[in-house]
């Protein structure tokens, strides 16, 4: 399978995300990124049927063990509500 390129390509989500609101195209983003953007009419959602080549997702990577670091935990949490806010938005 392969994914189609254009004249723009980064490994910077947000960066896509931005130059498609200023007009260079389209992209295939999460759902969780560019929800602000649709709602708002700033972005339009084309090729709704068609999804990416895997699914994709958000790891938290840590080492083994059972004792996490306060702020660790605190920063996970902070940062799982910050996505799951923008996804639900």
């Amino acid at each position: 399978m392969s994914i189609e390129t254009g004249p723009l390509i980064s490994d910077s989500s947000e960066s896509l995300l931005q130059a498609a609101v200023e007009g260079a195209g389209i992209i295939l983003t999460p759902d969780w990124l560019a929800g602000a953007a649709v709602r708002d009419g700033t972005l339009v959602q084309i090729l709704t049927q068609w999804e990416g080549p895997e699914p994709g997702g958000i790891y938290a990577v840590m080492p083994p063990g059972r004792l996490v670091p306060t702020k660790t935990r605190v920063f996970v949490d902070q940062i799982t509500h910050a996505i799951q806010a923008g996804w639900e938005q």
